[in-house]
C-alpha cells in the first residue's frame, strides 16, 4: 500500500488489493483513520467512513489539503487498479 502524500501526521494511501470506487485511506499510526471517496477524475472528495475519534476540524483540513491532489491521487488508482 503506496503511500502517497503525508499531511498533518497523516498517511494517504491507496491500498493494493482494494476495491472500487476509488478512494484513499488517511491514518495514522496506531492512530484514527478516514475514508474518502475520490469521485474521479476531478472530485469532490466525499468522507465515507472515520474510524476512532478525529474531530470535524481534523477531518475538513484533511479533506481541504487532499482535494488539490484528486487528480493525482486519481492517476494513481487506475495504475493501481486499472
Amino acid at each position: 500500500m503506496p503511500t502517497l502524500l503525508r499531511i498533518l501526521g497523516y498517511r494517504v494511501q491507496i491500498f493494493t488489493n482494494d476495491h472500487s470506487p476509488p478512494h484513499v485511506h488517511v491514518e495514522k499510526t496506531s492512530g484514527p483513520s478516514c475514508v474518502f471517496e475520490l469521485n474521479c477524475p476531478r472530485g469532490p472528495l466525499r468522507l465515507r467512513t472515520v474510524k476512532g475519534r478525529m474531530s470535524d476540524r481534523t477531518i475538513a483540513r484533511l479533506a481541504e489539503l487532499i482535494e488539490p491532489e484528486i487528480e493525482r491521487l486519481c492517476r494513481e488508482w487506475r495504475t493501481i487498479h486499472g
